[in-house]
């Protein structure tokens, strides 16, 4: 086969689309050395990560990516002789005579449209229709797929569940010189609270802020509140929280953090803080249960998937629950032992080599049919 895949979301720094993708095309040459892929984008990258002789770029560049995808894609699918298209950030090119699998991370922009940015909630309009024309859908999770069926009434033959992973960077650091270091060199505190994720409405941080201020209430004031990540939308209230807890002592923004620093943030932190409102898969707790440290994660959508019976769930709509739920974590040794414990045992359960091994046998299905 020849087999086209979807790299936009690589580009600049990754989240949830791109480190899926990434660990993609990383993975893909470990398992599948015989079928020729070829990496499309509309800018130029990096791709030196990809080791496989069989693995090609195919850049064209055009400002207006999701444009490109429907106007200027087709026709090099054609040309290229290309068997199968993958889209692996919610999209296909809609007109075109090529086989389609399309990767469905959440619906949130239908369930929540007011979480989401509107160009986000425009573009993903075309997943009805990218679903229709696709031979198969991956989804991300159990849920995400439960979603599928329900809201756009899929066939649940065509929709395959394929889970996500922890890289292999995400692990225990076990040099005590190393982590401190680290600590020196970026002024972290000495007991924190970890978050991780884009400053948005979806991540739940203002609950989370909530939650905090709850714990220096009743104080508990050990453990500050270190936050990694970007700012992305309506992310004003997160602050105004902040200014209206006086929580400035208590809260330090890291911005963006990268893989080579990322497993240190997660190995000093005592407990990962990930109540999000709804989340397709959720990559941060399974990385922080490779690295060692538990979870306190939302009871609804996906993240009881992740981390099943080895992470403390909660109401995310509650601050007082959060608050209980990393207060008894912070407090109880044997239940934060055994959530260590089981969460390092759970996390080599997932891997980027399975997934792209089962990517493969959808391939191999969507052109079979």
């Amino acid at each position: 086969m020849k087999i086209a895949i979807d790299i936009r979301a690589v580009r600049g720094n990754r989240s949830g689309v791109g480190f899926f993708t990434y660990n993609l095309i990383k993975a893909l040459p470990q398992v599948d050395a015989e079928n020729q892929y070829l990496l499309y984008g509309n800018r130029d990258l990096d791709l030196s990560f990809v080791q496989g002789d069989n693995f090609s770029k195919r850049i064209r560049e055009f400002p207006v990516s999701n444009l490109w995808l429907q106007t200027g894609c087709p026709a090099d699918l054609r040309r290229m002789g290309v068997d199968l298209f993958h889209g692996t950030n919610f999209v296909v090119p809609l007109i075109s005579s090529v086989r389609r699998v399309v990767t469905v991370y959440d619906l949130t922009c239908f369930l929540f449209p007011k979480l989401h940015k509107w160009r986000n909630n425009t573009v993903q309009r075309l997943l009805p229709a990218s679903i229709r024309r696709s031979e198969r859908v991956i989804a991300v999770s159990e849920h995400t797929r439960d979603d599928l069926i329900r809201l756009f009434d899929v066939p649940p033959e065509k929709v395959k569940v394929i889970y996500g992973a922890a890289g292999e960077e995400f692990r225990v650091i076990r040099e005590r010189d190393a982590l401190e270091a680290f600590r020196r060199k970026h002024r972290l505190p000495e007991r924190f609270i970890l978050f991780v994720g884009t400053l948005e409405p979806r991540k739940n941080l203002v609950n989370i802020l909530e939650a905090l201020g709850e714990l220096v209430a009743r104080g508990i004031r050990s453990h500050k509140l270190v936050v990694v990540g970007e700012r992305g939308w309506q992310w004003e209230p997160i602050f105004e929280k902040i200014d209206q807890r006086r929580l400035h002592d208590y809260v330090e923004f890291v911005g963006y953090q990268g893989w080579d620093v990322l497993p240190y943030y997660y190995n000093l932190a005592d407990l990962l803080l990930y109540p999000s409102l709804y989340e397709g898969f959720g990559l941060p707790p399974l990385e922080a249960m490779a690295c060692g440290t538990p979870s306190v994660v939302s009871s609804n959508s996906s993240l009881s998937e992740v981390v099943g019976e080895v992470g403390m769930k909660v109401d995310p709509a509650d601050p007082g629950q959060i608050a209980s739920a990393a207060h008894r974590l912070l407090e109880d040794r044997e239940l934060y032992d055994g959530l260590v414990r089981g969460g390092l045992e759970r996390a080599r359960g997932f891997s980027w080599k399975q997934y792209a091994r089962r990517t493969l046998e959808v391939y191999r299905e969507a052109c079979s049919g």
